[in-house]
């Protein structure tokens, strides 16, 4: 007989707008000094990889790692492109992110859902960070490329105001499913799920980003599809464990991405499109500024066999 226990998390959603005076924000993607800066409303980021580190084979009340790692897309102001990563000089840029976060579990018919807070310390950590690099790119496959270049912004994770998962725990389907399947005979259980956090800037390089002052903005991803399996990138064969060593950690998943045999040391994975929001708005402390947006996140869904 086979018992699924089910666990996820994940990300992405909106944050509620504060009623204060709007500030603008600025971003030069060539990184000259701010000859070149426009404003911007949205970093989009196409679509990437994010994991849950153990998250195959979670009980309730585990905490995970989630790591995560995507390219920019466009930047845009008021839904208007403003440029696109590395097209008119501009450098190509990358984003890896991690926090730590525990799992409630529960089921609804077939479905294993869950929901997730947070466990990160509210600091910058190797546990806790949110990099944005200039490069040349990263390669979704093999999952290199991702933290390498020129640190031009990094802040933490400060709060999680919610995160939910739901996955069909009666079917699976291809893990790969766009282009090319690169991962023959690796199947994916198929859940989607959102979430909405809040990142606390510590960081940001003033080429890029002018103006942009550490710990005078928070701001959040939005992330409109977090799913498995795979439709619009390919899964990542390694990921950033830490936002600063590039690709040191491989993905360890069962024969069914998010199923697991009693192995707590499986991984779950799944695609994360994430749109990070510029929608700076003053709040009424001195020096102080808050930021709308929205949030990527992480996901764990896991089940455990037993056969009489």
């Amino acid at each position: 007989m086979r018992k699924l226990l089910p666990i996820a998390g994940a990300v992405a959603l909106a944050l509620p707008l504060l009623a204060h005076a709007t500030t603008t924000i600025n971003f030069d993607p060539d990184g000259s000094g701010g000859l070149s800066a426009v404003q911007v409303d949205l970093l989009d980021w196409k679509p990437g990889n994010a994991i849950a580190v153990g998250g195959g084979g979670l009980t309730n009340g585990q905490t995970t790692q989630l790591l995560y790692q995507a390219n920019l897309g466009i930047t845009s102001l008021n839904g208007v492109t403003n440029s696109t990563s590395g097209q008119g000089g501009a450098s190509f840029l990358t984003a890896v992110a991690g926090f730590k976060e525990t799992a409630a579990v529960g089921t609804v018919g077939s479905s294993a859902v869950a929901t997730f807070t947070l466990a990160s310390p509210n600091v910058l950590s190797s546990t806790n960070f949110f990099y944005i690099y200039a490069n040349t790119g990263g390669n979704d496959l093999s999952g290199k490329g991702f933290a390498t270049g020129k640190l031009i912004f990094s802040g933490h994770v400060s709060s999680m105001n919610s995160s939910n998962f739901s996955a069909n725990t009666t079917g699976a389907q291809a893990l790969d499913q766009f282009g090319t399947n690169n991962y023959a005979g690796q199947q994916s259980l198929v859940g989607s799920g959102a979430s909405d956090i809040t990142v606390t800037i510590d960081f940001a390089d003033q080429s890029y980003f002018p103006g942009l002052q550490a710990g005078a903005l928070s701001f959040s991803f939005f992330n409109a599809s977090q799913v498995t399996p795979f439709k619009q990138a390919d899964p990542s064969a390694l990921f950033s464990s830490n936002g600063l060593l590039d690709g040191d950690y491989t993905h360890n998943l069962n024969t069914i991405n998010g199923f697991s045999n009693g192995n707590s040391t499986q991984d779950f994975q799944f695609q994360a499109d994430a749109n990070q929001s510029f929608n700076a708005l003053v709040i009424p402390e001195p020096g102080t500024i808050a930021l709308v947006g929205i949030a990527l996140a992480g996901l764990g869904v896991a089940s455990r066999r037993r056969r009489s």
